[in-house]
């Protein structure tokens, strides 16, 4: 009995240490990038190459879960008050900007504590009129913010600080949807004295408090390493990040093997080579993933032109009909995947490609002859193509398409999207990383003379909803607001939406938990990634 014990127990033991071997933590995680980075100041930078850089060395007060709801990340907490007009943060202790960076100099902070302190200097550096940041109206709500802008005051007077670890950021007017900006690449904690060091370009010589730290940046590279201070560990107790370091190649570097990259973004060319070739490579597979500039594409009605196109059947129609996959194949996008379901977060596609669904649907339809359609399109030769291929697939339906090429800029040039002669815009793009905010602009009535509400779309009841949540500080009331408001969108669908901007990817197959990058919420962070067998 001894003797069968101890060979369970040496079975065990085994198991266990094969386990654990099997995760590699370290290593270098090699990226290809296709542009060079443009500023790693996370207030000023607009493109991928230098977004992908900037998310792994700054962090947020908060995060966006892969459902789309709200987390804690540098804040402990949060109190929302007066209606929506007031929120409390109390803040995470023992958390440290870094203390060296490039070449292993020593920062300007000196690895000391992140306080409240930063959290309103890096908020009015953010907003500041000498700054120029592109991103300075995520904080057009704060009070004080057009007195501050215009130079009329010295700093936000809505901010302010309570201890060393308590922030209060305080509204103009109640909106509870305001913490999403609060979760936006560009609302990151930053050093003072870093920030403002005169003796180098902040811009390229970025210190924040992430999972990792800037090393050294060349014609050719650019390098991070891992932040030995890094305050989170995982459910194991295991500090993160996993990674030793993370090196991303521009495209005048001397590597050329793919297989020499862990994450191998592939080109349009090389895209096009990849469908017609048999991929092969036993080290690396391929996988799509979720651009950090979260972008939709589809094909927007205007629901006050036809009486047709005002039948929710007729748009259900549509999202059956058109096989967006096939467009994406025939047209080699390789920065696109069929629309998901930004509503309700299910990673999957808004309505799945069904020919026999949509001719049950078109047959609904008293058409005694065949139905023709005005799509307007941009100059733009991909949007035409797009169409094209829209037009083609619609015509097995008996449904005539007309293509109507325009100038866009005198397009948009309606002040009231409600006299919008034709009965669709094509190619209109929209970020939906605040799914609250995605809505507002898109579908709110305010907006149909602002040029967001394109499809001039107006619904009473919806617009109430939005309201409410602005000023509804139960986040259960809130979120059963946002069900019904995601009920009236997907049932009477005023969008249409085909696709959405990913990146097409030759990733190692050793590296582990690589769909923790499908949350189309937040920008891909690098910090759980591991290589194993």
């Amino acid at each position: 009995m001894k003797k069968k014990i101890l060979l369970i127990n040496l079975i065990i033991l085994l198991f266990f240490s094969i386990s654990v071997n099997a995760a590699e933590y370290g290593g270098l995680l090699r990226i290809n990038a296709l542009n060079q980075v443009i500023t790693l100041n996370p207030t000023q930078a607009v493109d991928n190459a230098s977004l992908k850089i900037t998310n792994q060395i700054f962090e947020n007060l908060l995060t966006i879960d892969e459902s789309g709801n709200l987390q804690p990340l540098l804040a402990k907490s949060w109190e929302i008050t007066d209606r929506g007009r007031k929120f409390v943060f109390d803040l995470k202790e023992n958390i440290y900007f870094h203390e060296k960076f490039k070449e292993n100099k020593n920062t300007k902070n000196r690895g000391r504590e992140v306080t409240a302190d930063d959290w309103k200097w890096s908020l009015n550096y953010l907003a500041s009129p000498e700054n120029k940041s592109p991103y300075r109206e995520l904080l057009k709500d704060v009070k004080g913010y057009q007195e501050f802008t215009s130079g009329e005051i010295e700093q936000l007077s809505g901010i302010r600080t309570e201890g060393k670890y308590r922030l209060i950021i305080e509204l103009e007017k109640s909106n509870i949807p305001f913490l999403y900006n609060l979760a936006h690449h560009a609302t990151v904690v930053m050093p003072r004295e870093d920030v403002l060091n005169s003796n180098l370009i902040w811009g390229l010589n970025p210190v924040g408090s992430g999972a990792f730290v800037f090393e050294e940046i060349n014609s050719e590279s650019l390098s991070l390493k891992r932040n030995n201070n890094y305050w989170q560990s995982d459910m194991e107790n295991r500090s993160l990040p996993y990674l030793d370091g993370i090196k991303f190649y521009f495209p005048n570097s001397d590597q050329e093997s793919k297989d020499y990259f862990s994450l191998y973004k592939l080109t349009s060319e090389e895209y096009s080579k990849f469908l017609t070739d048999s991929f092969t490579e036993k080290s690396h597979r391929f996988k799509k993933i979720v651009g950090n500039n979260l972008k939709y594409y589809g094909i927007i009605i205007n629901v006050n032109n036809s009486e047709l196109l005002d039948k929710q059947k007729f748009r259900e129609f549509l999202n059956y009909a058109l096989n967006r996959e096939k467009i994406i194949s025939n047209l080699a996008l390789n920065n696109f995947i069929p629309a998901q379901d930004f509503l309700t977060a299910s990673n999957e596609s808004l309505y799945s490609y069904d020919p026999k669904r949509a001719e049950e649907i078109i047959k609904g339809f008293d058409l005694n002859s065949n139905l023709s359609i005005n799509l307007a399109v941009n100059e733009n030769s991909l949007n035409q193509k797009i169409a094209e291929e829209i037009k083609e697939q619609l015509r097995d339906y008996g449904i005539s398409i007309e293509i109507e090429k325009r100038n866009w800029v005198n397009h948009l040039n309606f002040k009231d999207n409600s006299l919008l002669k034709e009965e669709y815009l094509i190619a209109r793009t929209s970020d939906i990383a605040a799914p609250y905010n995605f809505i507002y602009e898109n579908f709110h009535s305010d907006n149909l003379r602002s040029g967001s509400n394109y499809n001039a779309f107006n619904n009473s009841r919806l617009d109430n909803l939005l309201e409410y949540i602005k000023i509804e500080s139960d986040p259960n009331n809130r979120e059963r607001a946002f069900e019904l408001i995601k009920e009236i969108i997907q049932s009477e669908t005023p969008v249409i939406y085909l696709f959405q901007s990913a990146e097409s990817y030759l990733i190692d197959k050793r590296i582990k938990n690589i769909d923790i990058l499908d949350n189309y919420y937040q920008a891909p962070k690098y910090k759980r990634l591991y290589f194993g067998d």
